[in-house]
């Protein structure tokens, strides 16, 4: 859905599923990478620093306004 919206920011998938193959889902619904639970906090953060420095603030823009019209929210 954020995708759909024009969302072009950094997506990480969190979670539970953690099968074979279900990485590979997430990356084919439009997410940018994939973390399983229970979370590996050094690997959480190894994932999302890949991202970080590709941030600008219109990409962040694009993810508030996408989650404020999917009433979505992050948790």
């Amino acid at each position: 859905i954020l995708r759909d919206k024009g969302v072009t920011s950094p997506i990480v998938a969190v979670t539970a599923y953690a099968l074979e193959g279900d990485r590979n889902k997430c990356i084919a619904a439009g997410c940018d990478d994939y973390v399983a639970k229970p979370i590996n906090r050094d690997k959480l953060y190894e994932i999302v620093g890949k991202y970080v420095q590709s941030l600008d603030t219109s990409a962040e823009t694009d993810t508030g306004q996408a989650l404020a019209e999917t009433g979505s929210a992050i948790q």
